[in-house]
């Protein structure tokens, strides 16, 4: 199984782990970490790689999915995690996780990040109003 890691400002990391946990139910290595206002950037890849290491003991690889590309976190992730085992994406949405989600048990690290990709760009749509009865 192939662990995640969402991580990027503020609370979304974790409402968006929250939100696909409610849909389902509890998720076996997923983790989020959050960058909040005045965390060091020491600090936050001192949590960014504790959280990776941990997800490695458990896992045949590790999926992180970063907010804004250039964001901190996604850079200290690039710098962090030159390895085979991890990679890395941006852009997340709850489409994206949920992508991931679904599929890591079957995948290989590489597919799962290429399925989160399109999940995350197939769950945007411009949606018309329906027509009322």
């Amino acid at each position: 199984m192939i662990g995640i890691l969402v991580t990027s400002y503020g609370e979304l990391p974790g409402a968006l782990t929250q939100t696909l946990e409610a849909i389902l139910g509890s998720q076996e290595a997923l983790e989020s970490v959050a960058v909040m206002p005045g965390d060091s950037r020491e600090d936050i890849a001192e949590h960014l790689q504790s959280t990776v290491e941990r997800l490695h003991q458990e896992c045949d690889g590790v999926l992180v999915l970063t907010g804004v590309y250039g964001e901190s976190d996604c850079t200290l992730c690039q710098s962090l995690f030159n390895r085979k085992t991890v990679k890395i994406v941006t852009g997340v949405n709850l489409p994206m996780l949920f992508k991931a989600l679904t599929y890591r048990a079957s995948l290989s690290l590489d597919e799962l990040a290429r399925y989160a990709c399109q999940g995350g760009r197939d769950g945007i749509r411009v949606v018309e109003p329906s027509p009322c009865s």
